[in-house]
């Protein structure tokens, strides 16, 4: 009887390990992680960023601020689902405030991070010209860049392609974490090396679209 309570208990483990291993987020292996900010607007275009006129003042985004759909491709089986948010912090200081979820009714109640828009240039895929566009997400300790793309269009942007993170040796970082959570990731720490990754990534074949759906609701819950 023991010997089957074990086998039995050993199974059960085993599905919850899959169960978690299918759920957890893919986007956190999809960044690249910086020990310090890369981009701070000096030399290089980031949203939001401050405007002044005659009449006005404040923050303004290429990016529409609100809901983000996110859809993770996944082979033979329909992509995986999660959220995004974004607000804009305030009029002084520009940035967004960003959060994930998995379900939209989780938004407002999770975590954020302070973040920005990064324009990386352009680059050239089956002889189209396409953006190249980083989310830098936090600047203490270090930052996360998902890496994006589209097709260059006018008016704000509410479309991305995610780019996948196929992590060259020299840019690995090896790490055990405890139980199965891993410790590796992806650590590139030069503006000029993150675009160069960018353009490569941006012939791979994405791992995602990231796709405004809507305002935020009125009666949302900030979480700030």
């Amino acid at each position: 009887m023991a010997n089957e309570t074990t086998v039995q208990m050993l199974k059960r483990h085993l599905l919850l390990l899959s169960v978690v291993a299918l759920s957890c987020p893919a986007l956190a292996q999809e960044r690249v992680h910086s020990d310090l900010p890369l981009f701070s607007g000096k030399n290089e275009k980031i949203w939001p960023q401050g405007f002044v006129d005659k009449d006005s003042w404040g923050c303004a985004s290429r990016v529409a601020f609100g809901d983000w759909k996110y859809l993770e491709s996944r082979e033979n089986a329909d992509p995986d689902v999660e959220w995004l948010r974004l607000r804009n912090y305030g009029v002084f200081h520009c940035a967004v405030i960003e959060e994930w979820a998995y379900d939209r009714k989780q938004l407002g109640r999770r975590g954020i991070k302070y973040s920005w828009f990064v324009e990386l240039g352009q680059a050239t895929r089956a002889g189209s010209k396409i953006e190249l566009w980083a989310l830098q997400s936090g600047s203490r300790p270090g930052s996360d860049y998902l890496l994006l793309a589209r097709t260059p269009a006018a008016g704000p942007v509410k479309r991305f392609e995610v780019l996948p993170v196929e992590c060259p040796p020299e840019y690995e970082r090896k790490g055990h974490g405890p139980d199965i959570w891993s410790g590796d990731y992806c650590a590139i720490n030069s503006a000029s090396e993150l675009r160069s990754f960018a353009r490569k990534m941006a012939n791979r074949p994405i791992v995602g679209t990231l796709t405004y759906v809507d305002k935020v609701p009125e009666n949302a819950e900030a979480d700030d």
